[in-house]
């Protein structure tokens, strides 16, 4: 068990997920101290399981929309967000499918 505090956590998770998809300037916006602080994180926090990465990804998401409507985005990171999206709503409908045929 670690004592990474949860918002420690889900960056660190965060990263661990999408770390080689983030553009450069990602890290740049956040330098040198940020990033070692969450690179820190990201190796204290091992590998989420798949309930965590989708909780990970979907707040993420959900930010993500808050902030597209406040300001413009890029198209490669609108299709990044899109397409994560997507997945998300896949794998809840393929879980939603399986209690029905269990039920």
């Amino acid at each position: 068990m670690n004592n990474l505090s949860s918002r420690q956590n889900r960056a660190g998770s965060l990263l661990r997920i999408l770390g080689e998809h983030l553009p450069p300037e990602v890290y740049r916006h956040l330098g040198p101290e940020a990033t070692g602080k969450l690179l820190e994180t990201f190796h204290k926090t091992g590998k989420p399981d798949s309930k965590e990465e989708r909780e990970v990804l979907s707040s993420f998401l959900n930010s993500l929309g808050k902030i597209q409507k406040e300001a413009n985005i890029d198209p490669e990171s609108l299709n990044l967000i899109l397409e994560l999206e997507a997945l998300l709503r896949e794998e809840k409908e393929e879980r939603d499918l399986l209690q029905e045929l269990k039920q």
